[in-house]
């Protein structure tokens, strides 16, 4: 058997769960992230890994989406969502109704992997935003057995993620099944991110828990917070993981994704809502995007109606929102290969120097005020919109 090559390769892990023999595993390569790899001694020559590879099979339905702008109306669990808490109110409604979520969770060492929660108690660990590839191990498997024997589940992913699940489940009925792929725009290196959290930690002595999107200093903008005794935050113009991610240093499949675009492969999109033309006052809650692309999708949406505002917007203010998302992938940087090639030869601080030194005096300006002075600026800007 053959699998795909590493450029189009989503390392989805469709191949990895149907294996019969279990000779599939997914390994580390030189650019820090994982691939399937066979075992030619264990395989049998069934096909089978070959037929479910998302890049094989025949694309995904042309939809329409209908976009909202959605906010819960829980101030607690919003705070701890890092946008307007759309994934969790889903996620809540789910599990309160005796259905089961499976979505992106650190692991103690920081591994980002999936995993199945079917407690409301529980579900903080999926909350928030990782910027990282997500390791969906035999979630897959977990899900057929659940849908066979009667559970409603809701799956949330990237779109190669959740294409690559319906691939594996084609043959089984999935009425009781809701998918829900993020807007994605590409995602960094497990390895990479694993060297920063090293990094970190070395630095802090009493390193306890990351979060990509900190909302101490209000929404609509990029903060990292790193907590141990005492809680330090990062502005996204600090963060050089952040950064990094923007720069375009993605997984290959990423760069000319075909994903990226307004007709979905979940019955639910959800994203942050960038840039929405509303009042000041619902800015600081945090704005989640959401599109409807399936009727399923829009039946959870409408039993949500206690639990958070929603107002139906424009598609056209969603692309402006979500840019490649929506409306094609990132580009290839002119460094990547030379990025990759070096970036777990250099020390952090070096790689950092070499490939993200500013450029500009805005964005030496901008390194250098507070993330507290950032954060009410912003938050002043906004009240004179």
């Amino acid at each position: 058997m053959k699998l795909c090559s590493e450029e189009k390769c989503s390392g989805c892990g469709a191949c990895v769960n149907i294996c019969p023999k279990h000779c599939i595993k997914m390994v580390r390569n030189s650019q820090g992230f994982d691939y399937p790899v066979i075992d030619k001694e264990k395989c049998v020559e069934c096909g089978l890994c070959e037929k479910v590879c998302n890049n094989v099979m025949s694309g995904f339905e042309d939809r329409t989406p209908k976009a909202y702008a959605v906010s819960m109306k829980d101030d607690v669990a919003l705070k701890q969502s890092s946008s307007g808490g759309a994934a969790y109110a889903m996620s809540k409604y789910i599990v309160e109704n005796g259905g089961i979520v499976f979505g992106a969770a650190y692991s103690e060492n920081f591994y980002v992997h999936h995993i199945g929660v079917s407690a409301a108690d529980d579900l903080k660990k999926l909350q928030g935003s990782k910027y990282v590839q997500s390791d969906t191990e035999m979630t897959f498997s977990e899900v057929k057995k659940l849908l066979k024997s009667g559970k409603k589940v809701m799956y949330v992913g990237t779109p190669c993620q959740i294409h690559g699940l319906q691939s594996f489940l084609k043959d089984i009925d999935m009425s009781n099944l809701i998918t829900c792929d993020l807007l994605c725009g590409g995602v960094p290196s497990p390895g990479m991110f694993e060297k920063y959290i090293d990094e970190l930690k070395s630095r802090r002595g009493d390193f306890e828990s990351y979060n990509f999107r900190s909302k101490k200093y209000g929404y609509g903008y990029l903060m990292q917070s790193i907590c141990g005794k005492k809680e330090t935050v990062l502005s996204g113009h600090e963060s050089s993981f952040i950064k990094m991610v923007g720069a375009g240093y993605i997984r290959k499949s990423c760069i000319g994704c075909r994903f990226g675009s307004k007709s979905r492969v979940g019955d639910i999109t959800i994203g942050d809502f960038w840039n929405l033309k509303i009042p000041y006052e619902e800015w600081t809650r945090g704005i989640s995007l959401v599109l409807v692309n399936t009727p399923k999708g829009n039946d959870l949406m409408q039993k949500l109606a206690d639990s958070v505002i929603i107002q139906e917007r424009t598609m056209e203010e969603a692309e402006k929102s979500q840019g490649c998302s929506l409306t094609g992938s990132k580009k290839k940087p002119k460094d990547y290969d030379e990025f990759f090639a070096e970036w777990d030869k250099l020390s952090w601080q070096d790689l950092s120097r070499r490939y993200l030194t500013a450029k500009s005096f805005k964005a030496r300006c901008l390194e250098a005020i507070p993330p507290a002075v950032m954060g009410g600026i912003r938050n002043a800007k906004r009240k004179l919109q």
